[in-house]
């Protein structure tokens, strides 16, 4: 599959230290989002454009809270991977809603697809 040059494929998604003999399961459900996101972004046209682009902000919301739950790791020894994995799914929306409504052009928002459009 053609990768495409997206913000999340230069996103640093590797844990240093496992917290499951599973492997890392939250890095591995960001690759699978930047899987998804890039399968997507290859599928864009003319007519589906709009259809896409709420599927992208979805992944892209998603993805920048696991980067923000891995940097926070020291803080969140009592959650494991799986837990964060679906509070990300349940709270992404919210929290995703709550950056845009508080965005004062922060350094760490550029990592996101969302507010790179100008």
């Amino acid at each position: 599959m053609k990768k495409w040059c997206g913000l999340w494929n230069s996103m640093a998604f590797e844990q240093n230290d496992s917290r499951s003999e599973a492997g890392n399961p939250l890095s591995d459900y960001a690759k699978e989002l930047c899987q998804k996101a890039n399968e997507l972004v290859l599928t864009i046209n003319g007519e589906n454009f709009y259809e896409i682009l709420p599927q992208l902000m979805r992944l892209d919301a998603k993805l920048r809270l696991v980067k923000f739950y891995i940097s926070s790791r020291g803080l969140l020894n009592e959650l494991s991977d799986q837990e964060i994995v679906a509070l990300i799914d349940k709270e992404y929306k919210t929290a995703h809603f709550e950056k845009i409504l508080n965005f004062n052009r922060m350094a760490e928002a550029e990592d996101s697809v969302l507010f790179q459009i100008s």
